[in-house]
């Protein structure tokens, strides 16, 4: 997956929306470090949740320590992809004392993040360049990719005409198959007056390694042996193909 084939240009400027310290690299992380290049925005930073085990191993618990691990576990990932990293520090949902799952009153939580998000990312287009922003698809249901999802689709008619729009399934959630069908099916509905096109990409056992080895460094939120089924699309089983997958909406 090439993203000078996907803009059909090249002089990109690449512009990735994680709502965490971690989703670029589980979801993309093969092909932003094949671009070398681009800004990183990682939106809600502001963090409490590290594994059970990681806090029973280091004893992070505050705010503060798990922000601060977090931060610089993403910062060996944007360095190793030639990323230019930018923290929004917004809370995510569970220091704000909402389950991570409760889609309740997401307008309000879209309408309160919608105006510094979109104005960061038209800060970030660079007029000389093929401007392209990758969003999370909200794949998993998890409120804070939700939330960035339904910015995005609400300035969508502007946006577009600056810059190409590509949504990611979000991984680990999309390799569940169920959760992928229904993530997918949310999706469409919130993009059906638009006609996108689908991208994949299977890693070669170098961009595996590659992969792995990055996915490696969030050693606050991933378990042990790393499994690599669990960052394929679509599937959990053993032996699965590692692959990335995206959506690019068409112009009108």
């Amino acid at each position: 997956m090439d993203t000078q084939k996907l803009n059909g240009q090249e002089n990109l400027n690449n512009i990735f929306l994680s709502p965490h310290f971690d989703d670029i690299c589980f979801s993309l992380g093969a092909l932003a470090y094949s671009q070398q290049q681009g800004h990183l925005v990682n939106v809600f930073t502001v963090s409490n949740y590290v594994t059970e085990h990681f806090h029973q191993n280091t004893n992070a618990y505050s705010v503060q320590d798990v922000t601060k691990i977090r931060s610089e576990e993403d910062a060996q990932f944007s360095k190793m992809c030639g990323l230019v990293g930018h923290n929004l520090a917004m809370k995510e949902s569970p220091v704000l004392g909402i389950h991570p799952f409760d889609l309740t009153n997401l307008d309000s939580h879209i309408l309160a993040i919608e105006s510094e998000l979109i104005s960061y990312v038209l800060k970030l287009q660079n007029h000389n360049q093929n401007n392209l922003l990758y969003c999370p698809m909200g794949i998993g249901g998890h409120r804070d990719h939700q939330v960035i999802l339904g910015a995005v689709i609400k300035n969508i008619d502007d946006l577009i005409k600056k810059m190409s729009i590509l949504f990611y399934f979000d991984l680990p959630y999309s390799s569940n198959v169920q959760a992928l069908e229904d993530g997918l099916a949310n999706f469409q509905k919130l993009v059906k007056k638009h006609i996108f096109s689908t991208y994949a990409k299977e890693l070669d056992e170098k961009e595996r390694a590659l992969k792995l080895k990055m996915i490696g460094f969030y050693q606050s939120q991933i378990f042990n042996p790393i499994n690599p089924s669990h960052f394929t699309v679509g599937h959990q089983s053993e032996g699965a193909k590692m692959c990335e997958m995206l959506v690019k909406i068409m112009p009108k």
